[in-house]
């Protein structure tokens, strides 16, 4: 009796965990990032995963990434994708010697077809 008790518990936590995965949102888009801040030090460099998730109305259509943050002295930021991935993004952030140590937000912003999202992205300089 117990391995069959044990048994379903262990199918029903597998079943549980296959379910964690992102639900596409059912009439938008949604951006999702690896991490929402970065500690870095003048002169390194760290980079930032986003990922596009999509409904089917806003399956078709090229991601354009923009910036609505105020550029900062120091602190460059790209965007690139990542290959042979679609929808999956790297954002890029370099510190150099001119940077002034504090926080800083970075709000990286995506437009598919009407609609505009972003997220903010804190940066601390140490």
């Amino acid at each position: 009796m117990k391995p069959k008790v044990y048994l379903l518990i262990v199918q029903l936590v597998l079943i549980l965990n296959s379910t964690n995965a992102q639900i596409p949102p059912k009439d938008s888009f949604q951006l999702l990032l690896s991490t929402d801040n970065l500690l870095l030090a003048k002169g390194e460099t760290d980079s930032i995963s986003i990922s596009v998730l999509r409904s089917k109305f806003y399956k078709k259509g090229n991601a354009v990434f923009r910036f609505s943050s105020p550029e900062v002295k120091g602190i460059s930021v790209t965007i690139q994708p990542i290959n042979d991935q679609p929808d999956n993004y790297s954002l890029v952030v370099a510190i150099n010697d001119q940077a002034e140590s504090g926080d800083y937000n970075l709000i990286p912003s995506c437009t598919l077809r009407d609609k505009t999202k972003g997220v903010i992205v804190k940066i601390t300089v140490k």
